[in-house]
């Protein structure tokens, strides 16, 4: 883990569906789930998984291209229509998100956080839109939060024997 400007960013060898399917895990405790990228698809606003996921969880909608569910939903809609296989993208908050991520932000490989240059608007939207963590995978996981409580979780969930596997 690193620190850059005002987040703590880091890369573990793990992934989103690891993370999700670990019932115990962080993602469980997020009011709201903002999904921008499965499977490498970022317009997910009119894609047919939205239209899946609106039709079994009514709280759901959308904002910008991406979708926003409730957090404590996110293992049961991932369970139910087999999400997160890789190249995926979702962003937490404790409030409902009003802004859409921006094109200029992504954590979906290639890009490596424990090395590569953090993209610049990244910190910013993450402080204005109120995101406490940040997860983009692929080729192991990137993650980004502006708080050490949330990267360190991360780390630890990741690094344990009981580790989320890919």
């Amino acid at each position: 883990m690193r620190k850059v400007d005002s987040l703590y960013v880091g890369w573990v060898d793990s992934s989103i569906g690891a993370l999700v399917r670990q019932a115990s895990g962080i993602l469980p405790r997020s009011a709201f789930v903002l999904l921008t990228s499965i499977d490498s698809t970022i317009e997910l606003r009119d894609s047919g998984i939205a239209e899946k996921i609106f039709r079994t969880n009514h709280a759901s909608t959308t904002l910008g291209n991406g979708l926003v569910v409730p957090g404590p939903s996110l293992q049961a809609i991932a369970t139910m229509f087999n999400l997160f296989t890789g190249f995926d993208e979702l962003w937490c908050f404790d409030e409902q998100p009003t802004m859409p991520k921006p094109d200029a932000v992504w954590l979906v490989s290639p890009l490596e956080l424990n090395s590569d240059d953090v993209p610049s608007s990244l910190g910013p939207w993450m402080r204005d839109s109120g995101c406490k963590l940040g997860l983009g995978d692929g080729v192991g996981l990137n993650y980004a939060s502006p708080t050490a409580a949330a990267a360190q979780l991360i780390e630890e969930l990741t690094s344990s024997d009981e580790r989320p596997h890919r």
